[in-house]
C-alpha cells in the first residue's frame, strides 16, 4: 500500500501527518517506510530521532531499500511538478490532500483535487483538514465547503496542539511525548489512519 500526502501550498502540515501516520501504521505491526521527497527532509529527520519507522530522504537514493517495504507513506514537496505528480499517480493507492485553516490553503486543495482527477486512472483521494484550533468551528466549516464542492474529505479534523512542536524538537512522535494534550493529538492521528485504511479497503 502506498499513501501520498500532497498539497499545492507549503506550511499545511504534510510532514507532520506523513510521519505520524507512518508511525501509527508501524505501531499496528505493519512493515512501513516513510519516503521524504521534500528537499527540506523534515519528516525523515523527525523519524530519524527514534528510528522506529524506516525513513528515507530524497538524498538517500534508496529506491532499492524502500521498495522492499509492504507499505510506504510518501511526504511530497509543496507544488510538486507534473513529472512527480504523474509518478505518484502511477505508484500510489491513495492520495491525501492536506488543507490548513486559511483560505489560500482551501483554494489550493480544491485546485489540486481537480488537477489530479483530470488524469485517467487517478487513485482514490481525500482531503484532510489539518492544524485547526481546538474548539474552533473552522474545521467543520472547511469540511462542509469541500463536500459542497463534491470533494471527498475525511471526517477527522486534525487539531493544532503545541505538543507536536515539542515532540519534533525532541525527535519523538506525539504518542511518545509526555506533554499536555498529547493523548488528544494522537487520537486524531489514529482516527485519520483508520479512515485512510477504510478508504483503501473500499476500493
Amino acid at each position: 500500500m502506498d499513501i501520498a500526502f500532497m498539497a499545492d501550498k507549503g506550511g499545511v502540515g504534510k510532514s507532520l501527518l506523513a510521519y505520524h501516520v507512518a508511525t501509527r501504521l508501524r505501531q499496528q505491526g505493519r512493515d512501513v517506510a516513510l519516503i521524504d521527497l521534500d528537499q527540506r527532509a523534515t519528516s525523515s529527520r523527525w523519524a530519524g530521532g527514534t528510528g522506529y519507522v524506516d525513513a528515507y530522504a530524497l538524498a538517500d537514493h534508496a529506491e532499492s531499500r524502500w521498495g522492499g517495504h509492504a507499505d510506504r507513506v510518501w511526504d511530497t514537496p509543496a507544488h510538486a511538478g507534473a513529472d512527480l505528480r504523474g509518478s505518484l499517480l502511477d505508484t500510489c493507492d491513495l492520495l491525501v490532500i492536506v488543507a490548513g485553516s486559511d483560505v489560500e490553503s482551501q483554494r489550493a486543495a480544491v485546485e489540486l483535487d481537480a488537477l489530479l482527477h483530470e488524469t485517467r486512472g487517478c487513485p482514490p483521494s481525500a482531503v484532510v483538514v489539518n492544524n485547526i484550533l481546538p474548539q474552533s468551528r473552522r474545521g467543520a466549516d472547511l469540511q462542509s465547503a469541500f463536500r459542497a464542492a463534491g470533494i471527498r474529505v475525511l471526517d477527522t479534523v486534525v487539531r493544532r496542539f503545541a505538543c507536536y512542536e515539542y515532540a519534533q524538537l525532541e525527535g519523538q512522535a506525539v504518542c511518545e511525548a509526555p506533554y499536555g494534550k498529547a493523548d488528544d493529538a494522537w487520537a486524531d492521528i489514529c482516527r485519520v489512519t483508520a479512515e485512510l485504511l477504510g478508504l483503501r479497503s473500499e476500493e
